[in-house]
């Protein structure tokens, strides 16, 4: 999935970046977003937070799908990796219809693919 413009039907990383921040993170509009564990209160501003190349941001991506009822789950081959969300139900049984994959030579590309199209989003 390497990056296009928008005339070829493919996000570019920039669009792919801000629809996880619009559609997965449901950021402000202003592209920041508050963050705390326990004490502690940080602010990342949208031009700092790339999932796409920042584990850290990319499993921020995962974490939020969890959270919202999707299984996650990762595997790699010999040159890419996919990610499968997957809704479970409240007694953790899968939903029909519901196995969505990403795949991409990097972790974090194929995080947000697979979280983007767990939304509706083509990419």
């Amino acid at each position: 999935f390497p990056s296009h413009d928008m005339e070829g039907g493919q996000m570019t990383d920039q669009e792919i970046i801000r629809a996880v921040a619009d559609k997965i993170m449901v950021w402000d509009n202003d592209g920041a977003s508050w963050h705390e564990i326990g004490s502690l209160v940080w602010r990342i501003g949208f031009d700092e937070w790339n999932p796409l190349t920042n584990l850290n941001h990319a499993f921020m991506v995962a974490e939020k799908m969890r959270e919202e009822g999707w299984y996650c789950s990762l595997n790699n081959s010999d040159d890419e990796w996919e990610i499968e969300f997957t809704k479970l139900d409240g007694r953790f049984l899968v939903k029909e219809d519901t196995y969505i994959y990403g795949r991409h030579q990097e972790i974090g590309h194929a995080i947000c693919l697979a979280a983007l199209k767990a939304k509706g989003v083509e990419v």
